[in-house]
């Protein structure tokens, strides 16, 4: 069994990569097809998600896997804000382009690809697509809540589309998270399934208040001994 996760876990990113790139689908059957062997997912709050029209969703980032769960429970296809060296990265760089991903980088670092990366997403919602937005602005690296950035404040004041706040629990501690004993340590598989659960929850309408929304997500998150608020 332990050779089968093994393997299944080498060829499934060549698979994946070829279905994304040469089969044009919004479903990504085969990777539904591997989150039900390894995971069971409980999907809550779907009716709060629009079916239609532009939605901005914000969602807490535990794993490298989070925008991929994401995917594959909504039932839209979601363009969503990734870091731009992971966007770069040889390999994943084409199929992060046909999955509609928006790369991008902060002000001080590269303030043309945050300028590129905003007009990007309001293009995006101005023409009723569905995007993605991690408020904390990377993966935590502790288990912890982290600050919520402001960029979310302002997609928000261009856009009159409504923010739905998302939470997805049960990641942290999988070979996908930083948690101990590190990122995709073989020493945290395990035979049976992981248990993941995604919250969709109501509109949330009063965008300036980021701590706010940070509490409406982590309601749902299940919190550890190593976690911890950052204020």
């Amino acid at each position: 069994m332990l050779l089968y996760i093994l393997l299944f876990l080498l060829i499934f990113p060549i698979l994946f990569c070829l279905h994304i790139y040469f089969i044009e689908t919004r479903w990504l059957p085969l990777f539904r097809i591997w989150l039900k062997l390894f995971y069971k997912i409980d999907v809550q709050g779907l009716e709060n998600f629009p079916k239609n029209g532009p939605c901005l969703l914000a969602c807490n980032h535990y794993s490298f896997l989070d925008w991929l769960i994401v995917m594959v429970v909504i039932p839209r296809h979601v363009h969503f804000i990734i870091d731009y060296e992971y966007y770069e990265a040889p390999g994943l760089n084409l199929i992060l382009k046909k999955v509609g991903a928006i790369p991008i980088a902060a002000g001080a670092e590269k303030p043309q690809l945050l300028k590129q990366a905003f007009a990007k997403v309001g293009k995006n919602l101005s023409s009723g697509k569905v995007v993605l937005i991690f408020p904390e602005g990377n993966i935590t690296r502790k288990g912890n809540i982290q600050k919520f950035r402001k960029g979310i404040i302002k997609i928000k004041g261009s856009t009159a589309a409504p923010v739905i706040p998302m939470s997805i629990d049960g990641l942290w501690g999988s070979i996908f998270s930083f948690s101990k004993p590190g990122l995709f340590s073989l020493k945290k598989l395990k035979i049976k399934k992981r248990k993941i659960s995604v919250k969709i929850h109501p509109e949330y309408k009063n965008i300036e208040d980021l701590d706010g929304l940070k509490k409406i997500i982590f309601s749902d998150v299940k919190l550890h001994e190593n976690h911890y608020v950052l204020s």
